[in-house]
């Protein structure tokens, strides 16, 4: 075997339960990883903690994950590496369904802001 081998070759023959190549792989894997910005690596953990629930329920790979897009306009790296860090995929989900159910009903009224809009005033 050898050891300038392409990660991606590497990763298969691990796969293959060959523990030479697998000691290899994640030695150099970690070195990758090492490299890596505190935001991007934080990624690169839930996209293997996504892949794990994946392989543990095969229903979940049914679901289509979410992907990222590629620039958001009007929002600076910092927004996003910032955004990428507190939204979790619950908190995603959680806002997807707040604004489907926005969307499926119109949306809100005024009135569904008077009782907050009260308590702001009396606590003034």
């Amino acid at each position: 075997m050898m050891t300038d081998q392409p990660l991606e070759e590497l990763a298969r023959e691990a796969a293959t339960g060959d523990p030479v190549a697998a000691a290899l792989f994640l030695r150099r894997l970690e070195s990758i990883l090492r490299l890596l910005d505190l935001p991007t690596l934080q990624r690169a953990i839930r996209q293997g903690l996504r892949l794990e629930q994946e392989r543990m329920s095969p229903s979940s790979a049914m679901t289509p994950q979410p992907q990222e897009p590629e620039a958001i306009s009007g929002l600076t790296p910092e927004m996003l590496a910032q955004a990428r860090l507190e939204l979790t995929p619950e908190v995603l989900e959680f806002m997807r369904h707040e604004v489907k159910k926005l969307c499926e009903t119109g949306g809100l009224v005024l009135e569904d802001f008077l009782p907050e809009l009260e308590q702001m005033v009396k606590a003034s």
